[in-house]
């Protein structure tokens, strides 16, 4: 069983202290809008956060890396940052060229570039509300990629890909 499985046990629990946590931050705070952070002050992953609703409706992406990335070029432009320890790389542009394989995602545009390899990859969330986003992460609940809608973004194509790679339950 994986640290998520055994975190969301206590959702509604989470939730309540995500809650209490947010509530004792002066309005307009950056903290507030810092998972990490409260993360570490809960002592749960950022997942489990998520996963709980502290962003909103958060639903589960079926573990389809390579297809959901496929699809990607239909959303137009976004923000896309891949994340580790030492570093994170944001680029904002169209998912162009993307190729994907047994264990590794390619992704060869002029504006986004990555080479990534989910084998390690555990969960996926669509975010919706004000800010929607795809967030994925390893086994322990660390973030290790993002893609958000932006104003360019093709909203239908968005929902559209939302719906095909929502998780079953």
């Amino acid at each position: 069983m994986d640290v998520l499985s055994m975190e969301t046990r206590s959702m509604p629990d989470l939730i309540t202290r995500f809650a209490a946590l947010q509530a004792g931050l002066p309005p307009g705070d950056p903290q507030a809008a810092d998972l990490a952070q409260a993360a570490r002050q809960l002592g749960c992953s950022q997942a489990a956060l998520l996963a709980a609703g502290a962003l909103g409706p958060a639903l589960p992406l079926r573990p389809d890396w390579g297809a959901l990335f496929q699809a990607l070029p239909a959303l137009g432009p976004v923000l896309a940052g891949t994340r580790n320890d030492s570093a994170t790389l944001q680029r904002q542009g169209r998912f162009r060229d993307v190729s994907a394989g047994p264990g590794h995602v390619l992704v060869l545009g002029a504006e986004i570039d990555l080479r990534l390899f989910p084998g390690g990859w555990a969960h996926g969330f669509a975010l919706g509300g004000a800010a929607p986003s795809l967030r994925f992460f390893d086994d322990r609940g660390q973030p290790l990629h993002r893609i958000d809608m932006t104003f360019a973004t093709d909203r239908a194509a968005w929902q559209a890909l939302v719906a095909g790679f929502t998780a079953p339950g």
